[in-house]
């Protein structure tokens, strides 16, 4: 059911919006812009939430979180004390992974707790240049309404490359008023800068690896009885060290479209930032798909791949690994380098991805 609202501020092309409860919204047309997180009003949409979709690779919403859906991870205790206590001014907690990884999981969790605890919260959905040139004006407007500490979501904050002056200018407000505004954003690896130089308070927090009690807790979540596994499913599954694989493990086979948006998403932005990487990427998944590695000897044979697996675009997609070879040689007494995607299952799908970008490329490479 549509609440009614009432018209409370407009910015240009952008309405700010309240409900009956309260709750506000921007919206431009009728899309909705930034939306504040109500749990009550998520309550009804989520009893009809699977859980089984969410691992299956549906996109992560707040209705998933509020039928909890999600699993907890290990990272959450610890976030979310870091963030709940109010800092003077605009203070900003990024959450940075590989595409996947359940970073943007992670965001909404905490911003759904600190609203269920009576904190006023809001997510940003708009996306690309839109949230660039709107964002951050919009939180400034929201502020002089609100009138108290508050807290923003927002996925792949450093796409607006402008977001730090962005955020050091909306400082000045925030903290001359005597308020606190905390971003809790992510940042995929690769595009999370390597320098930031920044007035506000700014913290990095890399979600880590799945852990044995993460894997457990989605197979409860999903009602699959760890017994039941096969021996291949068990190994599979203990070596699911990340949150894509081990999606993909628990679909067993079921369609993972939102999955695979996301992986051609991740090379659609590597190949504009980084030609090299997406180039370098394709030769590494086509090897690894067989659960093989590149030798770093061999791919360095073309001179643009020196050093690839340093670059920038490469954070969250091309892992370097050193082995013992097998046979060594007279004298050799170094360790072998070789270059892998982060799982063979991420590599068989991003390969079947490469193949329907290029056909004619890879039709060569087939035959």
């Amino acid at each position: 059911m549509t609440l009614p609202f009432k018209v409370i501020s407009e910015i240009e092309k952008l309405v700010v919006v309240q409900n009956v409860y309260g709750n506000l919204s921007v919206v431009i047309g009728s899309s909705n812009f930034v939306k504040e997180v109500v749990p009550q009003e998520l309550a009804s949409s989520a009893k009809t939430v699977n859980p089984v979709d969410f691992y299956q690779g549906a996109k992560p919403s707040l209705e998933y979180i509020a039928g909890d859906a999600d699993i907890e991870r290990d990272a959450l205790r610890e976030v979310y004390d870091r963030v709940r206590i109010p800092v003077l001014g605009v203070q900003l907690y990024c959450i940075v992974g590989e595409p996947g990884s359940g970073k943007s999981t992670l965001m909404l969790r905490i911003g759904y707790e600190l609203a269920r605890n009576g904190n006023r919260v809001f997510r940003i959905m708009a996306t690309g240049h839109e949230s660039s040139l709107w964002s951050w004006y919009v939180m400034e407007n929201l502020f002089s309404i609100v009138k108290k500490p508050f807290y923003v979501l927002v996925d792949d904050i450093f796409r607006d490359r402008n977001v730090i002056e962005e955020l050091d200018e909306l400082n000045k407000v925030i903290k001359s008023n005597g308020s606190s505004m905390t971003v809790i954003a992510t940042s995929r690896l690769n595009e999370y800068p390597l320098k930031i130089r920044a007035k506000i308070h700014i913290e990095r927090m890399e979600l880590g690896k799945v852990s044995d009690r993460e894997r457990r807790h989605a197979l409860q979540k999903v009602d699959i009885d760890e017994n039941s596994l096969s021996r291949e499913e068990r190994i599979k599954l203990e070596k699911a060290d990340r949150m894509l694989v081990l999606m993909i493990i628990l679909a067993r086979g079921q369609p993972l479209k939102d999955i695979e948006v996301i992986l051609d998403d991740a090379l659609e932005r590597v190949k504009e930032s980084d030609p090299i990487v997406y180039e370098a990427y394709r030769y590494i998944c086509f090897i690894h798909r067989y659960d093989l590695a590149t030798p770093l000897t061999l791919i360095e044979r073309l001179p643009q791949f020196r050093g690839v697996w340093k670059r920038k675009g490469a954070y969250g997609l091309i892992d370097k690994k050193d082995y013992f070879p097998m046979v060594k040689q007279p004298g050799q007494e170094s360790l072998y380098p070789v270059l892998l995607s982060y799982h063979s299952l991420l590599a068989e799908m991003t390969w079947k991805l490469y193949k329907e970008r290029e056909p004619n490329i890879i039709g060569l490479w087939t035959k």
